[in-house]
């Protein structure tokens, strides 16, 4: 269990539902099983007493079985942390973009230990760790750094999405999306992926009905490269448009979105530019 947030707010109705729903999953284990919990988050620590099952606490916290320290943002190329288990410790080098990402690693170290995979072992499948359609980092056609973020959005996720974007060289563009599923959180969590982005971001497209308020919170506080798009296909010639070699972009949305379409077209798309502007200065040597 990594954490409780407010993803599927609008269904639950409110936190509290989504947590009594997250332990619910904890005190169905069986005395054979076993709870792998997040120490780092209050409301999933708690859940170590509501279970029958032996419980192995992970995260960044003293107290922790299986636990990160000393994390190193290594930029696009990943991160890096200390994992100490059972009394030792080995430094961990992860290939996958976002410091953000450690609960994730954690959790997935504790259950390679809890099934008895050696230390060394989990280090190294840590290390060859890739996942498709997550923020991933690219160079793709016509001089651009592509982050890939399309699988879903959360407000957590997006604001670390772009940390790892104002670390990226060139100048910096995002199409956001919609964040749904958040209910009453819907508009200010919206607003404040806006704020952000507005520190962060040289150019913002936003599209969905949602993102609107993305783009008018990022012109709020004084971002003018701002557009709002009313569909994917006008997001990704847009896009087009507006790159330039050295460009960084990053695409997220919601899984409802399917913004890795835009992120097909609009490779397609410079690939072909790429293509015309070799072509031009071929036949004119």
């Amino acid at each position: 269990m990594l954490n409780v947030g407010p993803v599927h707010l609008e269904r639950a109705g409110s936190m509290d539902a989504i947590a009594r729903a997250k332990r619910e999953l904890v005190e169905a284990l069986p005395a054979d099983g076993h709870a792998l919990l997040n120490i780092d988050d209050p409301v999933v620590a708690a859940m170590a007493g509501h279970t029958a099952a032996p419980v192995t606490r992970f995260g960044t916290a003293e107290a922790a079985d299986v636990r990160g320290t000393d994390l190193e943002g290594l930029g696009a190329a990943g991160f890096a942390f200390t994992l100490h288990a059972s009394g030792e410790h080995r430094r961990v080098r992860v290939p996958l973009p976002g410091a953000h990402l450690l609960s994730n690693v954690l959790a997935a170290a504790a259950a390679g230990l809890v099934e008895d995979i050696p230390l060394d072992v989990v280090c190294e499948a840590l290390e060859a760790l890739d996942v498709p359609l997550r923020l991933t980092v690219r160079d793709v056609a016509g001089g651009v750094t592509l982050l890939d973020d399309t699988y879903n959005a959360s407000p957590a996720a997006t604001l670390a999405a772009l940390d790892l974007l104002s670390e990226m060289p060139g100048r910096k563009l995002a199409l956001l999306g919609d964040m749904l599923e958040l209910g009453d959180l819907a508009e200010s969590s919206h607003d404040e992926v806006g704020r952000r982005a507005a520190g962060v971001v040289d150019v913002l497209f936003t599209v969905g009905d949602l993102a609107s308020r993305i783009s008018d919170a990022a012109r709020g506080c004084g971002l003018g490269a701002v557009e709002h798009l009313q569909s994917k296909e006008a997001a990704a010639a847009a896009l087009v448009a507006t790159l330039q070699p050295g460009d960084s972009l990053l695409v997220k949305g919601s899984r409802a979105l399917a913004l890795e379409t835009v992120v097909a077209e609009l490779e397609s798309q410079l690939e072909e530019r790429t293509r015309g502007v070799d072509a031009a200065g071929g036949a004119g040597s």
